[in-house]
This record gives structure tokens, C-alpha cells and sequence, in this order.
């Protein structure tokens, strides 16, 4: 009589032993429409990113923005929710913020998805690379 209790009762401890899913299948494919904004970068990889950095996607076929030194430009490919860069293109100005440039841009050049998350879009690519945007305020 305690065996049927007891079995269920170890389900029940298995079931909840269980990973969860992942959260961001669960995101919304982003349209073309909730895209066509300007971005600012937040988080890098999860760390906060303190230089300044945008992405304009209000032109359907081309990216821009701005990184911490430089403007830049880059063709895009997209079939949501994948989303590339084409050939990227920049201004060469000096600054000191080029190594948080480089590291901008080169992250950028790997991006192979996008989603929106409360109020986030999300870019993400290989290994984890996460870029975390949230809507520039004029």
C-alpha cells in the first residue's frame, strides 16, 4: 500500500528534477514593423556596455549606427527570425574607445538571429554571443 504512494510521489520529484525549456522559444518571431527603430546597445555578452552604440534598422535593406569611434553601414539579410549583416562598412576616425569598438563590430559580424523580449531586441549568434538592445529615446 506505501509502494503506490511512494512511486508516485518519486515522479512527481523526478518531473520537477527536470530542466526547463528554453524562455526565448517562446519569444515572438519579431516583425518587420516592431524592428524599424533605432537601437541602443545595453549588454554585451551580458555585460553592460558603456560606450555608446546604435543600430538603425528603419531601412528595411541596410543597417547603420553608430559605434563608440565610428559610423557604420552594412547590408542586411533577413528572413526573420534569422537575421545577418551583409558587408559591413565604417568611417576610420581615431578614439580611444576603439578596442570597445572592435569588439562591437566583430560581434555584430557574427549575429545570426534576432528576437524581442519585453521590450528588447535580442541579437544573438555562435558560442552564446548575445547583444541585448533596448529602443533609443530621442
Amino acid at each position: 500500500m506505501l509502494m503506490k504512494p511512494l512511486a508516485v510521489l518519486s515522479l512527481v520529484f523526478l518531473a520537477a528534477c527536470q530542466p526547463g525549456g528554453d524562455t526565448s522559444a517562446a519569444d515572438p518571431v519579431p516583425t518587420e514593423a516592431e524592428l524599424a527603430q533605432v537601437w541602443r546597445l545595453e549588454r554585451l555578452n551580458g555585460e553592460i556596455f558603456s560606450n555608446r552604440a546604435t543600430l538603425d534598422l528603419t531601412d528595411p535593406a541596410r543597417a547603420t549606427g553608430q559605434a563608440p569611434c565610428n559610423r557604420w553601414f552594412a547590408a542586411r539579410e533577413v528572413q526573420l527570425p534569422a537575421f545577418r549583416f551583409g558587408m559591413f562598412g565604417a568611417t576610420r576616425m581615431a578614439c580611444p574607445a576603439l578596442e570597445a569598438e572592435r569588439r562591437y563590430l566583430d560581434a555584430m559580424a557574427e549575429v545570426d538571429a534576432a528576437r524581442l523580449s519585453d521590450g528588447w531586441l535580442i541579437l544573438t549568434g555562435p558560442g552564446g554571443l548575445m547583444l541585448e538592445f533596448r529602443q533609443e529615446t530621442p
